[in-house]
């Protein structure tokens, strides 16, 4: 079995552009050829968005007879923004380089050399020794809401017994992570009218500034503004009264 080049496939990983909008098929066929390379069986798993083909890649390592330990990282990456701000890689996000004990380019921390980080600890294992199957995937569309992540859930043919999930966190292990909530706001007029007219109704838009979930202070969320105007025109009290018949 060949060992892995890793300096090697990290140029060759960060030269696929994978923005997360874009289709990832090239980079990930390449990241199934090479688990096979290294003793995986591998299953793509397709999904087809505006003409796009986009693929979540599983490599399988020793035995189907127990719940798997799943190894899972994203082959997206968000946009690289400013081609002139990549200062490090000659103002190509794409041209992994290395500065000292550094490697620069878009995807070296998040997130497409944690997929081979794991390759290459994954490889060194015997599978004729494994107790449990080791489950290696690489998902699609990650930067914009866990769409391949989301898929692989639907259709895995088994719950893996642990997940163990890269991205960038300073080298400290996180056993948690923020959650979605979901929220539905309704505002109850009380009391009894009558009007001879149609009612005034008001259209109002809020805008705000997108920013990563892991740098929320750089944004300024709409929602929030949203709710802090409702609160300003229908009053405190009116809000919290909407809020406890809900309950």
């Amino acid at each position: 079995m060949p060992s892995l080049n890793f300096l090697q496939e990290a140029k060759q990983f960060i030269r696929f552009n994978t923005v997360t909008t874009r289709s990832n098929a090239e980079c990930a066929l390449y990241a199934g050829r090479l688990l096979q390379q290294h003793g995986f069986r591998v299953q793509h798993q397709e999904c087809r968005e505006e003409g796009h083909l986009f693929l979540n890649t599983l490599g399988m390592l020793g035995p189907d007879s127990a719940p798997p330990l799943l190894l899972a990282a994203h082959l997206d990456t968000v946009e690289p923004g400013d081609p002139a701000a990549w200062t490090k890689t000659g103002r190509d996000p794409w041209k992994a380089t290395v500065r000292g004990d550094a490697l620069y380019g878009l995807g070296s921390a998040d997130d497409k050399l944690d997929f081979l980080c794991k390759l290459a600890a994954a490889s060194r294992f015997d599978p004729a020794r494994l107790t449990r199957p080791i489950w290696l995937l690489g998902t699609f569309g990650e930067e914009r809401g866990l769409v391949g992540a989301s898929q692989f859930c639907r259709v895995a043919s088994q719950r893996p017994v642990m997940a163990l999930v890269g991205e960038p966190s300073a080298l400290r292990l996180v056993t948690r992570h923020k959650g979605l909530l979901v929220g539905e706001l309704t505002l109850v007029r009380h009391g009894i009218y009558h009007t001879d007219t149609a009612e005034t109704v008001y259209d109002v838009a809020v805008s705000g500034q997108a920013a990563h979930a892991s740098t929320p202070e750089l944004g300024d969320n709409a929602v929030l503004r949203c709710l802090t105007f409702l609160q300003s025109a229908c009053g405190r009290e009116g809000v919290r009264a909407g809020a406890d018949r809900r309950q």
